[in-house]
C-alpha cells in the first residue's frame, strides 16, 4: 500500500492540544487534511481551535491566503467528504 497525500479522505489524529499539537493541527488543516485532536482537558481543544483560527486569519490579513480560502478553512467546506462527528474535531475539513 502506498501513501497518497492528495487523498480526499486523508485524516490526521493528534493527541495533545498543546503548543506542538495545535501547530501540527494548523499546518495539516492548511494543507487540506482533516484534523482530529484529543486532549485530557476539553478546554484545551477549544483553545487550540481558537489559536488555529487566529493564525489562519493572520495569514489572510498578510495576503498569504485568499479571502475565499480563509472562508473555506474557517467554515470547513472545501470539497472533501464530511468529517465524522466528534467532540474533538479541531478544524473543519479544508482542501484546495
Amino acid at each position: 500500500m502506498t501513501f497518497d497525500p492528495s487523498r480526499p479522505d486523508l485524516t490526521i489524529g493528534i493527541v495533545g492540544a498543546g503548543i506542538m499539537g495545535r501547530g501540527i493541527a494548523q499546518v495539516a488543516a492548511e494543507a487540506g487534511i482533516r484534523v482530529l485532536i484529543a486532549d485530557m482537558r476539553p478546554e484545551a481543544i477549544t483553545e487550540a481551535r481558537n489559536f488555529c483560527a487566529d493564525m489562519i486569519r493572520r495569514k489572510a490579513a498578510k495576503g498569504a491566503l485568499t479571502p475565499r480560502l480563509l472562508r473555506l478553512l474557517l467554515r470547513g467546506s472545501a470539497g472533501r467528504a464530511p468529517a465524522p462527528r466528534s467532540p474533538t474535531r479541531i478544524l473543519p475539513t479544508a482542501a484546495w
